[in-house]
């Protein structure tokens, strides 16, 4: 393939070689949120400097090192955008907890999705807080009703620090909010108020009245339809998945459904697909305008707009603005004549998005898409004209012609979703802890009504909500959905859909990446040696072992491991910890710890417990789990690892100790038993460094 031998200049920027400029600048950025501290400003610079001039220099090479300086340039630009953007959306965040006060703000999003809504406040006033200190957004779980997107609302409630990672390694929600220019979150004491009107500017107006359309007609789309069927119909049309019952949310992750909730290709592209096929049909029966104009580039520029108009009316999630930056990029090579899909479109999106977000990088929803979109158009670049010609045309054009086309379709949807899971099932387990055992066959059957039936009702009751005319449409809508919730009940909701996979380091994602990588863009040696990146991955995927303790920041909640799960202090609090500690270790919950005297026996180990302390022992090694003071004095004789969840001020010199000024200082921290090295200890600060989203 021309992109692995002679390369000019040319190539890198028409040529397949083109897809690995994104690949570079992913290294790039991936290097930056690697980094244990923050780099200067003046790196940015520096860095900006040195990709001009690198690509500067490679363009006038041809071959190898022209491909080498225009990715070393690319990686480089990748990490200076990720620097700038870092910089860009720093704003103020609260440095501890506050304790109650009067806040103003005005409304900008409802999240009812939890038990209780959450709402998102910007343009803040907050009590005993100088504007400096004040953040620009801040999100409070409250309860009573709540009004209309854009109401200036007065609140009481209580602000706090977003919460760092649960343990070493998991979610980090304070790096999530920092680029999300959350400052603070909580939850108010009573329902929110009106407030008088502030004055806007044109943009924030028409913001919030971007915001009502979107919650009235999700509110409307949801009476219309009702229950579970009315929430999914949000979901799929305006973006709201708040109202869907917790129940049926699982059902559908648990089958591989869930991206047919989010705002992503697959609406974009039903959306655009639809607008170009109603005007495309329609603009010829009108002579004057079909024989002056060229109707595919008017259909293509009408789709654009719409396109953009439903972004905007689904409040343009990052799914949906990748999906848009894709679809247009489709468009527009139609507008000028050029090959719609292609691996270079995939990458001309894909450094579009890194630029313009690089945090996307490290959250799964881009990685995702990234990776399904890229190996589809390979896989058809590929593959496509062999998976045709499975189903021929029946050459009469006969009776058999529509059995043969809706065989076709059959086909090209398997091939479609098998491509699909591959792709994106080891990074969904990566993040998500979980692999859907029957995702094909339910994608199968659910992708099919989805895009033949319920969108296109959908975008028809969207077009004919302003005369009232949806009724109908919501209805049958809501029929197709109920096929597809009971596809996902059928096989969401056995007991073995699900396969559990423990948490793995990220080099197992970065190797799987790597391997896929080489398996699209190579010959056939360079797909036979995507085999050896991709074993490793997943060898490093099961390799490594979950901590065998685990306590939280706040020193509240702490538990020992046995492969029945963790047994927990407490099985009250901090249950958000403790589901993700079970996640993260693929173990179901192991209750909690015996309150006196007990024994819990495991198959490698044992818990004991006395009524101060809890020991786990295992390959010959002891960690103590002090819950009173009066257990510290045997611990610190007996143990090998003390957890102690209060502050030790007694000497203890043998063990390592682990009290609450460290949890203070460290975060959540892990205790692993080797029996070589004996206990390993990783933490949170260790683990994430000191970044300006740490505090």
């Amino acid at each position: 393939m021309r992109a692995f031998h002679a390369i000019g200049v040319g190539d890198l920027f028409y040529g397949r070689a083109a897809v690995l400029m994104p690949i570079a600048m992913m290294f790039g950025i991936g290097g930056y949120f690697w980094l244990p501290a923050e780099p200067p400003l003046w790196a940015a610079g520096l860095g900006l400097a040195a990709v001009a001039g690198l690509a500067a220099v490679g363009i006038r090479r041809a071959g190898w090192p022209s491909l080498v300086l225009i990715l070393v340039a690319m990686g480089i630009l990748g990490a200076s955008a990720a620097v700038l953007r870092t910089q860009w959306v720093a704003a103020p965040v609260v440095a501890e907890q506050l304790e109650p006060r009067v806040i103003y703000g005005r409304l900008l999003a409802v999240d009812r999705g939890a038990s209780r809504p959450r709402i998102l406040l910007d343009r803040l006033w907050v009590a005993g807080l100088t504007p400096e200190e004040t953040p620009k957004r801040i999100r409070l779980t409250t309860s009573g009703e709540i009004p209309a997107v854009g109401t200036r609302l007065r609140v009481y409630a209580v602000l706090r620090p977003p919460g760092p990672p649960v343990a070493p390694g998991a979610f980090d929600f304070r790096r999530y909010s920092y680029f999300r220019q959350i400052g603070a979150v909580g939850w108010t004491l009573g329902a929110p108020r009106l407030d008088a009107a502030a004055p806007e500017t044109a943009a924030e107006s028409m913001q919030s009245a971007i915001g009502r359309l979107r919650d009235g007609l999700s509110q409307r789309i949801q009476e219309r339809i009702g229950g579970a069927g009315g929430a999914v119909a949000a979901a799929l049309l305006v973006g709201d998945r708040a109202g869907i019952p917790r129940a049926d949310l699982e059902v559908i992750r648990a089958s591989g459904l869930a991206h047919l909730l989010a705002i992503s290709g697959l609406h974009m592209a039903l959306v655009i697909t639809a607008i170009m096929f109603v005007f495309r049909a329609g603009l010829p029966w009108l002579p004057t305008l079909g024989e002056r104009f060229p109707t595919k580039k008017v259909s293509a520029a009408i789709a654009f707009v719409a396109g953009a108009g439903y972004l905007v009316l689904t409040g343009a999630p990052v799914s949906a603005q990748r999906a848009f930056i894709m679809a247009g990029l489709v468009l527009v090579a139609i507008l000028l004549d050029r090959k719609a899909i292609s691996l270079r479109l995939v990458a001309l999106a894909a450094v579009i998005v890194l630029l313009l977000a690089p945090e996307s990088l490290v959250e799964p929803s881009f990685q995702m898409s990234f990776a399904a979109t890229a190996a589809l158009v390979a896989a058809y670049e590929r593959y496509g004209q062999r998976v045709r010609l499975t189903v021929g045309r029946d050459p009469s054009g006969g009776v058999g012609a529509v059995p043969r086309a809706v065989a076709a379709y059959a086909v090209g949807l398997a091939f479609s979703s098998f491509v699909a899971i591959v792709s994106t099932a080891p990074i969904a387990a990566w993040h998500f802890h979980h692999f859907p055992l029957f995702g094909l066959p339910a994608n199968m059957l659910a992708v099919p009504i989805v895009g033949l039936w319920v969108m296109p009702l959908g975008l028809m009751a969207l077009a004919l909500t302003p005369l009232g005319w949806e009724g109908p449409f919501l209805h049958l809508m809501g029929f197709g959905i109920g096929l597809v919730l009971d596809i996902a009940w059928w096989i969401g909701g056995r007991p073995d859909a699900v396969l559990k996979i423990p948490a793995a380091p990220p080099l197992s994602l970065v190797l799987w990446c790597v391997g896929g990588g080489l398996f699209l863009l190579a010959g056939l040696w360079g797909r036979r040696l995507s085999i050896l990146p991709a074993a490793a991955a997943m060898a490093l995927a099961f390799l490594p072992s979950p901590p065998d303790a685990l306590v939280d920041g706040s020193g509240r909640l702490a538990g020992l491991r046995l492969p029945d799960g963790y047994h927990l202090t407490s099985t009250r609090s901090g249950r958000f910890a403790a589901r993700q500690w079970s996640e993260r270790a693929a173990v179901e919950g192991g209750g909690g710890l015996p309150p006196g005297t007990g024994t819990v026996h495991g198959t490698h180990g044992m818990i004991s417990c006395q009524p101060s302390r809890c020991r786990l022992e295992k390959d010959g090694w002891r960690i103590d789990l002090v819950r009173h003071a009066a257990g510290l004095r045997r611990a610190c004789a007996e143990a090998d690892a003390v957890i102690a969840l209060m502050t030790v001020r007694m000497a203890c010199q043998r063990p390592l100790v682990i009290d609450r000024p460290i949890l203070d200082s460290e975060g959540a921290v892990g205790l692993w038993i080797d029996p070589d090295k004996g206990i390993v200890v990783r933490s949170v600060h260790r683990t994430v460094g000191d970044r300006p989203w740490t505090y």
